[in-house]
């Protein structure tokens, strides 16, 4: 289907305006650069209890100016209202339900197998698309056949859809990721072939946190991943964002990742032989993660030897963090210490 123009959807909401609210991406009218159409692209977006943000979500996929979008949003039977949001859009819709179901995997999973595109991608209800975005991915996919996903740049945005910093991404290494480094990949700003999904499989509905990381390994495995500096999306970061309201399912994913990948009997030896470094690096996260709560607890000692231990195993970029929560720690229980010192001094 075709995008609809601006002038063709609802109004926006009083005082919206700006990006996607009263701006839109041009029309695209012509052809790919080898004269070959555009590819069709399915966008799902899951969804459950986001009133608040699911209509900028909707209009950021609509207003692409894409010649061929398949776009569906499976929502997980709210209850605020959301499901009236959709009901303003559900003309430009290729699908949408609303009812109960295993949870977010689940929902993209179930968008994904109606799908009709030759590109895959789905974007959270509280996260949106930049102009241009599906086409920028697109042309890329279409300029290299060799390549299985493309990322971009993504904004990290707030409640009120203001920038508050830009999310570190590069290149996918999957030594470094096994091994602890975090995903280099913004999953809204990614697209994947839907030849490599029907290859690798659909997203773990058993993941909680990493389903997303579980994916990229087992793409990463067989495909290339390509990065692009363009920013494609926005990712909201808010007190209801799963990532910021429940983290402790994050580290049992990633043990499910390790197990799955180093279990594999088509592994290549260059990786098998980082199983003990991936290990460690787990271990290491997972005391980084013990020592800040300590430090919330005023569990100095604590903290101190989770950070050491954290320090001692982790890659690079929880050294540096474990450093400073070292020197935090052991910082207090001197000053502790001082303190107690000069009260024993007055007594005598």
């Amino acid at each position: 289907m075709r995008c609809p123009t601006l002038a063709e959807l609802p109004a926006p909401p009083d005082g919206r305006t700006g990006w996607p609210w009263t701006v839109e991406t041009p029309q695209i009218t012509h052809a790919m650069t080898d004269g070959t159409p555009w590819p069709r692209v399915t966008v799902v977006t899951p969804s459950y209890n986001q009133k608040r943000f699911i209509e900028e979500t909707i209009r950021s996929v609509l207003l692409q100016g894409y010649p061929d979008l398949d776009y569906m949003i499976v929502d997980g039977g709210s209850t605020d209202g959301t499901v009236d949001v959709v009901r303003k859009y559900e003309r430009w819709l290729a699908h949408w339900v609303s009812e109960p179901d295993r949870g977010q995997s689940d929902a993209i999973n179930k968008g994904w197998s109606l799908a009709k595109g030759d590109i895959l991608a789905y974007l959270n209800s509280d996260d949106t698309y930049m102009p241009g975005a599906v086409q920028t991915a697109a042309a890329f996919l279409g300029q290299h056949p060799d390549v299985g996903v493309v990322h971009g740049g993504c904004n990290i945005i707030d409640e009120r859809s203001r920038l508050k910093q830009r999310y570190r991404t590069g290149d996918f290494r999957i030594e470094k990721v096994l091994c602890g480094s975090p995903s280099p990949i913004a999953q809204p700003s990614a697209f994947v072939r839907r030849t490599v999904i029907d290859d690798v499989g659909p997203l773990d509905v058993d993941m909680d946190m990493a389903m997303d990381l579980d994916l990229w390994v087992r793409i990463a495995l067989r495909y290339s991943i390509a990065h692009i500096p363009q920013v494609l999306a926005n990712a909201r970061f808010h007190p209801g964002t799963k990532t910021l309201s429940d983290a402790s399912p994050f580290l049992p994913n990633r043990s499910a990742i390790l197990d799955k990948t180093f279990s594999n009997p088509a592994l290549p030896v260059r990786l098998k032989m980082l199983e003990a470094k991936a290990r460690n690096g787990l271990e290491a996260q997972a005391a980084f993660r013990r020592g800040r709560l300590a430090l919330l607890d005023e569990d100095w000692d604590a903290a101190e030897a989770d950070f050491k231990t954290a320090f001692a195993r982790g890659p690079s970029y929880i050294k540096v963090r474990a450093a400073a929560g070292l020197l935090l720690a052991r910082a207090t229980i001197n000053m502790e210490w001082l303190a107690w010192l000069l009260r024993k001094r007055r007594l005598k």
